[in-house]
């Protein structure tokens, strides 16, 4: 597993649905608007089998968005710790 702590997988296994269905959304959408330029043989041909692949290289590149969000966030917050409140009663 990439992800270090239980909390970001489950941030990852949870951004998989939105992903998945916006990657599926853009796939119609670039098929929609291929489909008024493109004769109908050749989109149900070649362009259909092509979706896959464009719908697994738009889930990809949100997934490494993903992780870098989390990335940035995880910066600026950190939870606090006990040992950082033991030092803080001193």
């Amino acid at each position: 597993m990439t992800q270090e702590t239980n909390a970001r997988r489950w941030v990852v296994f949870l951004a998989s649905i939105p992903i998945a269905l916006g990657a599926n959304i853009a796939r119609i959408i670039v098929t929609a608007l291929l489909s008024n330029s493109v004769s109908s043989e050749r989109l149900h041909t070649v362009i259909h089998d092509f979706s896959g692949g464009f719908v697994f290289v738009i889930a990809g590149l949100l997934f490494v968005l993903t992780g870098v969000l989390m990335d940035a966030f995880s910066r600026y917050w950190k939870p606090e710790t006990a040992s950082s409140e033991e030092g803080r009663s001193k």
